[in-house]
């Protein structure tokens, strides 16, 4: 019956399977309508209620992924939720205040790169607070050195040899 809460209205699919005379009798007591005529499944179904639980699963599953994803409403017969609107003006809204993350953004490692002078002048000039961040050609590396380890000739082998003995006592000789 119309006006009633939703789980008192639930009817027994069988029902609709069931002989004609029981039919009547069943949907007559449970409707509260002992003149209805049509039995008809399309007729006694509350369409309101099936329109709208299946409205609201569309918002859920489309309209309110793809208005989060800045995509026109792809069901236009779906009216997005008025929560919806106010969500996506905080989102993008213009005077929010940016996160530390947003505003600084690493630039990856920098090559060691040393401060000569040009043209052999000197560079007497602190670098300017307001040139932060300008691309500035790159500098030539400073030059590194490598040791590079002896070969032995034969003077020095004698020498290390002597060392050595010098080193131990007379019992390991």
């Amino acid at each position: 019956p119309e006006g009633s809460p939703v789980t008192e209205r639930a009817i027994p699919l069988a029902i609709f399977q069931a002989e004609l005379s029981v039919r009547r009798h069943y949907l007559r007591k449970w409707l509260k309508s002992p003149s209805l005529q049509d039995f008809d499944i399309r007729t006694i179904l509350d369409w309101d209620y099936y329109i709208e639980r299946l409205g609201s699963t569309i918002q859920k599953i489309i309209t309110i992924p793809a208005a989060l994803q800045q995509v026109k409403n792809p069901v236009p017969r779906v009216r997005h939720p008025d929560w919806l609107h106010k969500k996506l003006l905080e989102k993008n809204d213009v005077y929010k205040q940016k996160k530390i993350s947003e505003l600084f953004t690493s630039e990856g490692k920098r090559q060691v790169t040393a401060n000569v002078p040009q043209d052999s002048t000197q560079c007497t000039e602190a670098a300017d607070i307001e040139d932060f961040g300008i691309a500035k050609p790159l500098q030539p590396k400073v030059p590194l050195s490598s040791k590079r380890k002896r070969i032995p000739t034969a003077e020095d082998s004698q020498l290390q040899s002597q060392n050595l003995e010098l080193t131990q006592s007379w019992r390991e000789i």
